[in-house]
């Protein structure tokens, strides 16, 4: 049982949620280590380990971004970027993405589904929760629906775009 954040955490979840959790006035390096800041020995930020561990975090991601960018400047599907960098920083095994499209334009849709198979790749474990079949179905293996809080279909996408019954339920259309 994951009873609280923190245990989710030490299990090796992140969850990137469709509300963000970054700070705008702060720089991209310091809203992906928020709470996790590389320290010297004296117990001082690093910032230099700030700097270069977000440059390596968001180079691994193909995000073109500086680390020492004011958040705020950023668009909407670039502070979702950092969003999972940080969740990517802190070593996470699963990672869980809370409706990462919604308001998001076409090239941020393909740009995060292109991460999404490099983080297959790489053997990242990702939990996708959308209302986006068309997104989902670029992206992902297989598919749990959901009506009520109740498992109504569950398979490769295919398999579960043909059971109409459940999508119904789910309140899905296909597209």
């Amino acid at each position: 049982t994951i009873s609280d954040p923190q245990a989710a955490r030490d299990m090796g979840i992140a969850t990137v949620f469709q509300e963000f959790s970054i700070v705008p006035t702060l720089s991209v390096g310091e809203n992906i280590f928020l709470g996790n800041m590389p320290r010297s020995r004296f117990g001082v930020v690093d910032w230099t380990r700030v700097h270069d561990q977000a440059a390596r975090v968001l180079k691994e991601m193909n995000v073109d971004v500086s680390p020492d960018v004011i958040t705020e400047t950023l668009s909407v599907g670039e502070q979702q970027l950092v969003e999972i960098a940080r969740a990517l920083s802190r070593q996470a095994r699963i990672l869980v993405l809370d409706e990462p499209t919604t308001g998001q334009d076409w090239p941020f849709r393909h740009s995060l589904g292109e991460l999404l198979k490099t983080l297959k790749a790489r053997g990242q474990t990702t939990v996708l929760v959308t209302h986006d079949l068309e997104f989902a179905e670029t992206c992902a293996d297989s598919w749990a629906v959901m009506a009520d809080g109740q498992v109504v279909s569950c398979g490769v996408p295919a398999d579960v775009m043909a059971n109409e019954a459940a999508l119904g339920r789910a309140s899905l259309e296909p597209t």
